[in-house]
């Protein structure tokens, strides 16, 4: 770890753009008036319009003396300090880059 880590967060996805669509449904679906006695049903035909679900996620780049402070004696606020003396450096790296999540994953790799 000379040069540091790069911390990769994984984020909710996004819609991508615009796709041509050819795939038709027709529906049925009752257009009458409220209190009516009798329905009037309407058939409709739509174009799915469905796009792909971008990936998205986010970089930071976290210098090699963070890094050792890190990886350090020094017990962070949400381990136990008999834990934290057992661990090895790469658990200890991982417990800080897991508080990174957001909920849809996260890695690092060192540089």
């Amino acid at each position: 770890m000379d040069n540091g880590i790069i911390i990769t967060t994984f984020l909710q996805g996004k819609i991508g753009g615009s796709v041509r669509h050819t795939e038709t449904q027709t529906i049925r679906f009752d257009n009458s008036e409220v209190g009516a006695s009798k329905p009037m049903w309407i058939n409709r035909k739509i174009i799915h319009n469905d796009r792909p679900e971008q990936k998205c996620y986010k970089k930071l780049k976290i210098s090699s003396e963070l890094v050792a402070d890190w990886v350090s004696s020094n017990v962070p606020f949400w381990s136990n300090k008999k834990e934290w003396s057992r661990m090895n450096t790469t658990q200890r790296l991982s417990s800080y880059v897991s508080r990174f999540d957001e909920g849809f994953g996260v890695n690092y790799e060192e540089i």
